[in-house]
């Protein structure tokens, strides 16, 4: 068994320092160049099964929900995922949601509402999920064309402060 002494741990602490300040230096998210011509074509309207850390709520519901992404801001690195719940809900009579049927395009196992909430997400935790199991489909044009104008007119709102 190794014995640490004052010596030892001032190296151990200096490595993780300098390992630290290595990491935050580091960006780690891919290029605008790289990610430009996937966030435009195939990261909206792409379907995910999204970790409910994701979502910021707590939860005692073992299985992730369903979330489409409705749009992304490469520069800024973010994008937005529209969250998906039961079609037959209690929220739905308070909230703005597109349902959308299960399809083998989209991956959904039953009747699926998105709710026009947008949260947004930072563009490299989408494209993890993006490259993983996790991404169940694609949402058909109709439905999508509908949730990214909502979700326009969400931006709008908030722009002008509505509330």
């Amino acid at each position: 068994m190794r014995v640490l002494n004052d010596h030892d741990w001032d190296e151990d602490e200096a490595w993780l320092e300098g390992r630290r300040r290595q990491r935050e230096g580091e960006d780690r998210t891919p290029s605008e160049e790289q990610v430009g011509p996937l966030a435009e074509d195939e990261l909206p309207g792409s379907i995910y099964y999204v970790p409910h850390a994701v979502w910021n709520f707590p939860t005692r519901q073992p299985k992730d929900r369903p979330g489409v992404c409705v749009a992304c801001d490469v520069p800024a690195r973010w994008a937005w995922l529209c969250r998906g719940i039961d079609a037959a809900s209690p929220v739905l009579r308070t909230h703005d949601a597109v349902l959308v049927p299960p399809s083998a395009p989209n991956g959904l196992e039953k009747l699926t509402a998105f709710l026009v909430e947008p949260s947004g997400v930072r563009l490299h935790r989408l494209l993890t999920l993006h490259d993983s199991p996790r991404r169940i489909g694609r949402l058909e044009d109709e439905y999508l064309l509908s949730l990214r104008q909502r979700f326009l007119d969400v931006i709008q709102a908030n722009r002008r402060g509505v509330p």
